[in-house]
């Protein structure tokens, strides 16, 4: 089997494309393990469940599991930190 030829380098002058949502910000991913092998369960749309790609377990949504979700000043909270 042929291995493929090498990537040419950029043209010169040429950009690079921005990448998509790339504002230098970090953000974290909520991780669901998986009830039955503690893997890393993964959302799947099609099934509206927590799948897990180990060993198959499907959780299934549960409606009403999600409590109400409160809103707070800002502003407010960080005037009442007592400081150190």
């Amino acid at each position: 089997m042929e291995t493929p030829p090498p990537i040419p380098p950029p043209l010169p002058g040429a950009t690079l494309p921005p990448l998509p949502n790339a504002s230098g910000e970090l953000t974290a991913r909520p991780r669901f393990d998986c009830p039955s092998c503690g893997g890393a369960a993964e959302w799947s749309p099609a099934k509206q469940a927590l799948v897990c790609p180990f060993c198959g377990a499907v959780s299934p949504m549960q409606p009403g599991a999600v409590g109400e979700v409160r809103e707070y000043d800002l502003a407010a909270a960080l005037q009442n930190i007592p400081e150190a």
